[in-house]
């Protein structure tokens, strides 16, 4: 006599509660710190006593190109941690598989003072501008592998979520990919077209982030 299997229900999605608001806390302790990191790569100069008044302004002068890059990466990171925002406030439940996706993302975070550390002591290398800008490249990937599989059907976020909404951060993510390809494939070309590239994109947050704004107020997601 046959026994009879019993089928097991998958596990539905938790909605919010304080587990919910457990991640975010950590996704934005992640992101704290990583931005943290970044200063520490900027190493004060060491001069010789009898020569500092001389020397330390041309010292602080030579800060100047990885000063600039620290700012560039601040702002990218960010720019990373709006989007994340963004994204968590659409999604209100989470299950397993969401969990995991957050946590390589956060990896990819994490990770990020690395390659901006490489490209402050090697800016003038078409290597290290690859390096760095492939893994922003994979940042945005993991970012958007996560938000897809949270918007797939509307299965972590709200029923009323627009799909204009949902469009805008797929775009926006699109955008970051390409440029950051681009961006590292310019590099062998010239060091100059490289950094223009991630200027000009930078320029565009404001008003690609006003056309959120707009996509926002034009749906329910508060």
């Amino acid at each position: 006599m046959s026994k009879r299997i019993k089928h097991v229900p998958a596990p539905r999605p938790e909605e919010g509660g304080t587990d919910f608001a457990r991640i975010v806390f950590f996704s934005d302790a992640v992101f704290a710190i990583a931005i943290t990191l970044l200063a520490l790569e900027i190493k004060v100069p060491v001069l010789a006593p009898e020569r500092l008044h001389a020397d330390l302004p041309l010292a602080i002068l030579g800060l100047l190109p990885q000063i600039l890059i620290y700012a560039q990466t601040f702002v990218l990171i960010g720019i990373y941690w709006q989007s994340h925002h963004r994204m968590f406030r659409a999604i209100i439940r989470y299950d397993q598989t969401l969990l995991w996706l957050n946590t390589l993302y956060l990896l990819c975070v994490a990770f990020i003072p690395v390659p901006s550390a490489t490209l402050e002591h090697y800016s003038n290398q078409p290597s290290a501008i690859a390096f760095y800008s492939l893994c922003l490249a994979l940042t945005s990937v993991v970012s958007l592998i996560m938000w897809g599989y949270a918007t797939r059907r509307h299965r972590l976020v709200t029923a009323d979520l627009a799909v204009s909404s949902i469009q805008y951060i797929f775009r926006r993510g699109g955008v970051t990919i390409t440029v950051a390809l681009l961006a590292g494939a310019a590099a062998y070309v010239h060091i100059a077209l490289a950094f223009g590239l991630w200027l000009l994109f930078l320029l565009a947050v404001v008003p690609f982030g006003r056309l959120y704004n707009r996509l926002l107020n034009g749906s329910h997601m508060k």
